[in-house]
């Protein structure tokens, strides 16, 4: 049930029809954003290469706010396939996705435009390259078990974020996300203006750090290499 200070409730999705829904729809603030679960008879979808997983290639249902099952025939669904499959016309808003998923593969949502919001749970450890580049996904909160994110898997955010500590990933107090280990300065959010120091003791910067920034000059220290 909604607690009060969440800003998204999963709707199950035998409920997300009729008069239920207009009472669920009138109950809540305009802020509060409703996932419905997607269906299996909506999803396509592969078994892993090592057949311990589900992989999923596309969503063929018209709910704007999504979220996905845990399981898919008594499988757990660990990945979202490379080039997944939306209809452009469905206009899919938000991705709620479950903590069963581990990895979302290169380019998977890549120029998918009515995409604005995505939520991640614990348990993701993979971001691959381009993953959601030419949404309008503006602001991103990583989970502390990522272990690996791919430069350019977002572009254009204006504020990144980190679920609590994590051991790879740390973002300063300029906002900008950097890999802990050798300091390489990932990505600067686009609304970051003016001036923007790199911190010394970084050792590289990224493909794609500042595309879309606003910045007027960079200070990069002697440890760039």
């Amino acid at each position: 049930g909604y607690l009060g200070d969440q800003d998204y409730i999963v709707v199950p999705r035998e409920f997300k029809e009729g008069t239920w829904r207009r009472a669920v729809d009138n109950q809540f603030p305009d802020d509060v954003d409703l996932y419905t679960c997607a269906d299996e008879s909506q999803l396509s979808y592969d078994e892993t290469e090592d057949g311990t997983g589900i992989s999923l290639n596309g969503y063929l249902g018209r709910e704007k706010w999504i979220t996905f099952p845990e399981k898919i025939e008594g499988l757990p669904v660990v990945a979202i396939a490379s080039d997944f499959y939306m209809d452009v016309d469905a206009e899919v808003a938000g991705i709620l996705f479950p903590g069963s998923v581990e990895r979302i593969e290169a380019e998977a949502f890549k120029d998918y435009y009515s995409l604005k919001k995505v939520i991640f749970q614990e348990g993701l450890k993979s971001i691959d390259k381009e993953a959601f580049s030419g949404t309008w996904v503006k602001e991103v909160t990583l989970p502390s078990t990522l272990e690996y994110y791919c430069p350019g898997a977002f572009v254009g955010v204006r504020k990144i974020g980190i679920n609590g500590k994590s051991d790879i990933y740390e973002v300063d107090d300029q906002g900008a996300l950097y890999r802990t280990r050798n300091m390489v300065l990932l990505l600067v959010p686009a609304t970051n203006t003016g001036e923007f120091t790199i911190p010394d003791g970084s050792e590289a910067v990224a493909a794609f750090a500042f595309q879309d920034s606003q910045l007027t000059s960079v200070t990069v220290p002697g440890s760039v290499k």
